[in-house]
Order: structure tokens, then C-alpha cells, then sequence
């Protein structure tokens, strides 16, 4: 026998209730007939809400369940994303470093007027880039992009050369003081709680 889902149970619930209650107005029926009916429709009732209940707590331990294998999975995924970070600045770190060694060795070889050096295994040569790069100018000191950001504010250069982002932390703290805001609004939902 398969088990009922509770939505069966629900329409099975309604039906019996009905049938109490035309029992309860049937005329045709005996005392004894309609204390018999009633009688078993009452207990299918009880069963049936027995089994509504069994189901609902079966339902509850799958999301309870679920709720602690998700759990389980982000406190797994935190570590190895630790891990992860941990290895990404290691990597970083000698990114860096190596980025450091080729530069002084440019600057070397530069000073020296020099385009290759030569080792016993190894030699380093200058070799001029596929395409240029841009260099960032400010109060006539080059530097790289991420340095000219440090200095300078987008909102002090053309319009053309930033970007619009939005901010939906400013979005809601409109929103939260009653300002109308044609794209956005708040809206409270609802989620489902287990006890």
C-alpha cells in the first residue's frame, strides 16, 4: 500500500467531514444507523488526522534534515574556502615577488643600458610588449590604475571615463525614509518556521 501524500489525506479529511455532516440531516436513517456511521466516520476522522500529524512531523524532520545537511555543507565549504584563501595569498605573495624580481631586473638592465643578460643556465631579456598600456598620470607622477584610483575620485573625471553602479544599500535607505523610488520597492515576505 502506498502512502498517502498530505494532500490526500486532506481531501479524504473534507469528504468524511461532509458525510458526518449529511449523515447528521439524513432523515432515511435509524438511530442506531446514524450512531453507527457517525460513529465510523468519527474514528476515520481521528485516523485520518493521526496520519496528517505523522505526516506533518515526517515533514518536518526532511526539512530539518535538509536545514542540517546545508548547515553541514557551508561549515564544509567555509574550511576549504579558508583553505582556498590561505592558498590564494600564498600564490599572490610569490606572484608578487616574482613580479618584483622581473621588474628590478628590467630596472637593472636599464640603468646598464642592456637588453639581455646571460647566465650559466639561464639569460633575461627585455622584449617589448604585444600592445601598449595605459599609464595613469597624476600631478605628474605615472602610476598604475589602482594607484590613480587611490588619488583621485571618479566622481572628479568626465562622466565618459567612470561608471554608474547601483548601490542598494542607498536603495533601501530611501526606501526606508519614505522616499519614492520608481524602480525598487520593500516588501515584507513570509518563511516558513519549525517548532
Amino acid at each position: 500500500m502506498t502512502s498517502k501524500s498530505i494532500f490526500d489525506i486532506e481531501e479524504e479529511w473534507l469528504e468524511t467531514a461532509n458525510l458526518l455532516e449529511s449523515i447528521e440531516t439524513d432523515d432515511t436513517l435509524t438511530d442506531e444507523q446514524r450512531a453507527a456511521a457517525t460513529d465510523a466516520l468519527e474514528a476515520n476522522l481521528e485516523r485520518l488526522l493521526t496520519a496528517e500529524a505523522s505526516k506533518i512531523d515526517n515533514w518536518v524532520r526532511f526539512i530539518r534534515q535538509h536545514d542540517a545537511q546545508a548547515k553541514l555543507i557551508r561549515a564544509e565549504a567555509k574550511a576549504y574556502k579558508e583553505e582556498m584563501d590561505k592558498y590564494a595569498k600564498a600564490a599572490k605573495a610569490a606572484e608578487g615577488k616574482a613580479s618584483r624580481l622581473k621588474a628590478f631586473a628590467a630596472k637593472f638592465m636599464l640603468a646598464r643600458g642592456q637588453t639581455a643578460m646571460h647566465g650559466e643556465a639561464f639569460r633575461i631579456r627585455l622584449q617589448e610588449n604585444s600592445a601598449p598600456s595605459v599609464i595613469y598620470i597624476h600631478e605628474g607622477r605615472e602610476m598604475t590604475r589602482e594607484e590613480f584610483m587611490k588619488v583621485v575620485r571618479p566622481e572628479d573625471l568626465e562622466e565618459r571615463f567612470t561608471k554608474r553602479v547601483l548601490d542598494p544599500a542607498a536603495v533601501e535607505e530611501a526606501l526606508i525614509h519614505g522616499e519614492k523610488v520608481e524602480f525598487a520597492r520593500r516588501e515584507r515576505g513570509v518563511h516558513v518556521r519549525l517548532s
